[in-house]
């Protein structure tokens, strides 16, 4: 697997550079390989880069690409996206799930799976996710019941027509094509109800691992049309210097807080700071580092004025893979 790092370049883009470099003054070449933005490739030797090769297909793209994985019929697409060396929060959305159905599995290095999600709409789901949040899981929503043989009634089958196929990334047309077909199928780990037709976009937060810096994200689609993925890459999320307990099942209002560090992944609040059920919380040991952990499950105190839904000076709110999925006053 291709190696992320930051380089140097004496052009607006690896095609029309003459070199690879390790120095902001681009006086030290990096060393001889081969180097890659996603869309060409060209190998580097003493004497500077040498011609261009276009990558004919990619499983590897870099998140600053933006490329989205919105494939143009019934398939299976993979695509490692490297994140490189910063820090923050990495963003996955869904996009058009009320429309749909999708399969989604996330995966960062190899036990690293985020296959949980938020949503953008007040459905009254707090957070989405299969019975194994471990392997690849399928959303739909109740208003999609007979779109396809492969999904009937919200029942997943195995699928006749049309066929699943595997799709790879082609960075010269920037379209997706077909290369096999995927098989075989496997459509059990999908949510136990419907997703509401309110739900919105589903979104996850991801907190920014250096020492694995591809995150990979595998996306099949058993009907025609097809909810588009969007990755971005890892940013700085609001942090601010807060207070909060230790976690408990038994009576978190009778529990005394602490100054802790908190971190606020907006999805339905749009304030900094402000923490709405469906948002993500997390904390951090040093305020602007990037660096994010995630709040284990179960219920915590704090200060009402970090939550608009309480009236009281404490309140409490339970956690749920990170995400606040109720807040009750104390």
């Amino acid at each position: 697997m291709a190696a992320y790092s930051n380089y140097f370049i004496n052009g607006d883009t690896l095609q029309n550079a003459t070199g690879v470099f390790t120095d902001l003054d681009m006086t030290i070449l990096a060393p001889n390989g081969l180097y890659s933005n996603g869309v060409v490739s060209r190998e580097q030797s003493s004497s500077g880069l040498g011609p261009i090769t276009i990558c004919p297909t990619c499983s590897n793209v870099l998140c600053e690409h933006n490329i989205a994985i919105d494939p143009p019929g019934p398939s299976k697409v993979t695509l490692d996206y490297g994140m490189g060396s910063s820090v923050g929060a990495i963003k996955v959305t869904i996009y058009g799930i009320t429309t749909s159905v999708v399969g989604v599995g996330v995966k960062q290095g190899i036990n690293g799976f985020f296959n949980t999600f938020s949503s953008t709409g007040d459905s009254g789901q707090t957070y989405l996710a299969g019975p194994d949040v471990d392997a690849l899981t399928y959303f739909y929503t109740d208003n999609f019941k007979a779109p396809c043989s492969n999904w009937i009634n919200g029942i997943a089958s195995p699928p006749v027509s049309p066929q699943l196929e595997t799709y790879s990334y082609t960075p010269s047309s920037g379209s997706f094509i077909p290369t096999g077909v995927f098989n075989p199928y496997s459509f059990t780990n999908r949510t136990a109800s419907a997703v509401l037709s309110t739900t919105g976009d589903m979104v996850a937060y991801i907190p920014s691992d250096t020492s694995e810096p591809t995150l990979s994200v595998t996306a099949v689609y058993p009907c025609p049309t097809q909810p588009l993925i969007s990755v971005r890459c890892p940013t700085l999320l609001y942090d601010f210097q807060g207070n909060l307990s230790t976690t408990s099942d038994i009576d978190p209002c009778s529990l005394s807080v602490g100054g802790r560090k908190l971190v606020h992944g907006k999805v339905r609040g749009t304030t900094d700071g402000q923490f709405e059920v469906g948002d993500y919380i997390f904390t951090t040991d040093t305020l602007g580092s990037g660096v994010y952990d995630q709040l284990s499950d179960g219920e915590w105190k704090s200060l009402g004025s970090y939550f608009p839904a309480s009236s009281t000076f404490y309140c409490s709110f339970e956690v749920k893979y990170g995400i606040i999925i109720s807040v009750s006053d104390c």
